[in-house]
């Protein structure tokens, strides 16, 4: 007691205040949450009752605390389950462009189709090509073929499956991938197909599939079949992946498949603004989703190779991540590709350059590299 005494009062108090922080802030960083508001509290009062806290202390403890707040709701949203999201927030969640940092949603947009279209005439002027080959009896049931100018007994085919949320673009605007490829001897298919509201969510699956057969009938000379889809694309390109081929008296044999930034699950977009032109329901909705359909598969022996943006927003990513997962538990020969300083629409752009990570990717998965 008698050294007690000799300390001051202030000093007493300010060590208490001190360790009423570090309380505080050790509870809050192991996610406590509720014990680390009842220390605040209780270091307020003390604060409250002497008048000798520190007030620069009180102000940075309160500055944190906003900021563990901010960061909680953040971790919040990125870790809940889709089912637990508001429909504002999963809408969010499920609209690309709102997660690019370079530009707003309505110009990266309008960016990206320029870009697309832009490749796709180049591609068009300095390459040799088959344009509006059918596949089958509808409209938009058609291929564009890129062909290298020479010939090789070697003859990859990579066949690419355009994005647009199954309601936008085209084969028009899905050549801009072709001309490092071309280059390097490999034939590139775009495959069109019937968009909402035309076309539903069975016929799109249904009609990628039947281009595949047409392909291998019209060019059963390739050395290795490839696949390659961005976005819906992607999730196109994974369901001809879960195809049970005896239903088409064929048996195509995939040497790789490429999925970049795509969509594997697709109930989560069901309540939310891009299912309102495709009008799926829950029954077509699981049907049609590549992991519902991973415990089908048998193991094939090709690469699967799966991308995502940086800058995808979370959902997204976990798409990716949580497809990738299966597979690798199936037995696939996967791998997960983490893109740095892309976002969803640049990820898949830059595949007009020969140097770009993903373009060197396919071409290696190609033998081609």
């Amino acid at each position: 007691m008698n050294s007690l005494k000799s300390v001051p009062s202030e000093v007493v108090l300010c060590n208490t205040s001190v360790v009423f922080m570090c309380a505080f802030i050790k509870h809050a960083l192991n996610k406590t949450t509720r014990w680390a508001v009842h220390v605040f509290l209780t270091f307020v009062s003390v604060c409250k009752s002497h008048l000798l806290a520190d007030l620069c202390l009180l102000t940075l403890v309160l500055s944190w605390f906003k900021g563990l707040v901010q960061v909680s709701e953040q971790q919040k949203i990125i870790m809940s389950e889709w089912k637990n999201m508001s429909r504002d927030v999963l809408e969010r969640q499920y609209s690309p462009s709102r997660w690019s940092h370079r530009m707003s949603a309505d110009d990266v947009i309008k960016a990206h189709v320029a870009a697309l279209k832009s490749g796709t005439e180049k591609a068009r002027a300095v390459t040799q090509t088959l344009l509006d080959v059918p596949y089958g009896d509808g409209e938009e049931e058609k291929l564009d073929v890129y062909v290298p100018r020479i010939s090789s007994p070697d003859v990859p085919m990579l066949i690419y499956f355009h994005g647009g949320y199954w309601q936008f673009l085209s084969k028009d605007e899905s050549g801009f991938l072709v001309v490092p490829l071309v280059q390097k001897g490999v034939v590139v298919v775009a495959v069109g197909y019937s968009i909402a509201p035309k076309g539903n969510m069975d016929l799109m699956v249904s009609q990628v599939r039947r281009s595949i057969v047409s392909v291998l009938q019209q060019y059963s000379h390739i050395s290795g079949l490839y696949l390659c889809g961005h976005s819906a694309g992607a999730h196109l390109a994974a369901m001809v992946l879960s195809t049970d081929w005896s239903q088409y008296d064929i048996s195509p044999q995939l040497k790789g498949v490429f999925l970049v930034s795509g969509i594997y699950d697709l109930q989560p977009i069901l309540s939310t603004y891009v299912n309102e032109p495709l009008k799926m329901t829950e029954e077509v909705a699981l049907r049609n989703s590549p992991s519902q359909l991973v415990s089908r598969l048998s193991v094939s022996l090709c690469d699967v190779v799966i991308a995502v943006a940086q800058n995808d927003s979370p959902e997204f990513r976990k798409q990716s991540e949580e497809y990738f997962k299966l597979l690798v538990s199936a037995g696939f020969k996967v791998s997960f590709e983490d893109v740095p300083n892309t976002d969803h629409f640049s990820i898949i752009e830059q595949l007009v350059d020969e140097n770009y990570h993903l373009t060197q990717l396919l071409l290696k998965m190609m033998g081609k590299c």
